[in-house]
């Protein structure tokens, strides 16, 4: 197995207060857990734009409550149900980060000076 290709985080993209982000890991770790990822480019996102709840019925039906997806420009997975909900808002092990995910979003959607 090829080993995956290492992400340097840049300084003059998101500034130097985000240094301790972690780089994006590649879109193949994910590979392994069932899910799917649409069109070319656009994935699952212009479904989800549709009819988001109907969207989320028909994976949860196909793939379970843990399902990897294809939207927004990458690969994510998505949790369902009361224990992913428990597991993710309480965080007892400090294993999810709101910052890491949202972070390099807002700053590509609010560049700094």
């Amino acid at each position: 197995m090829n080993a995956p290709a290492k992400i340097e985080w840049s300084e003059k993209r998101f500034g130097p207060e985000t240094q301790h982000w972690l780089p994006r890991n590649s879109d193949r770790v994910l590979d392994h857990i069932p899910g799917e990822d649409g069109m070319p480019l656009l994935g699952n996102t212009l479904e989800q734009l549709r009819d988001y709840r109907g969207f989320t019925r028909r994976m949860v039906a196909k793939y379970g409550r843990v399902y990897r997806n294809n939207s927004f420009g990458g690969r994510s997975v998505a949790l369902h149900g009361p224990e992913a909900n428990e597991l993710v808002m309480f965080d007892r092990e400090k294993i999810f980060s709101s910052e890491q995910g949202w972070g390099p979003v807002l700053n590509l959607l609010f560049p700094r000076g």
